[in-house]
């Protein structure tokens, strides 16, 4: 419910059983699955921004299965910004994301991952990077970008 013009956008919005992938497209991100979202759609409809939650049961990145997903986001069309989003993975693997990626000039990552347990592959198959024959279990923060 709200209002829509060129110049504002003012919409409260709620979404159930969404594709993730319009939402992911440039991001370099190989998730496949159905979201749930609330939130608030902002700005103009050339420059939309949107900021709410998104929760899904289980979503698919290539060979791993991603559950209880389900935290905030920020997304305009030059940044998605994962600000408290979590989710457990497999075994007894959980990760925590404060963190987002740039969608235009060059990509850029930026922020961290917190992991807990985490399946090594799992976490590359993430970023759609395979290397054969690696395995392993990750327990720390990663920091993602440069300077």
């Amino acid at each position: 419910m709200g209002k829509c013009r060129k110049e504002h956008v003012d919409v409260n919005f709620s979404g159930d059983d969404l594709p993730v992938e319009p939402f992911i497209r440039d991001t370099g991100v190989d998730l496949k699955g159905y979201i749930t979202t609330r939130g608030h759609l902002g700005g103009t409809l050339d420059l939309p921004i949107f900021e709410g939650t998104v929760l899904a049961p289980e979503m698919h990145s290539k060979d791993s299965l991603l559950q209880d997903v389900m935290g905030s986001v920020y997304i305009t069309p030059n940044i998605v910004n994962l600000q408290e989003l979590s989710f457990t993975g497999a075994g007894n693997s959980r990760y925590d994301i404060k963190a987002g990626v740039q969608l235009t000039g060059e990509k850029r990552l930026f922020g961290y991952v917190r992991v807990e347990d985490g399946d090594v592959h799992q976490l590359l198959s993430l970023g759609n990077v395979q290397i054969p024959d690696l395995n392993g279990k990750l327990r720390g923060t990663i920091d993602l970008g440069w300077h």
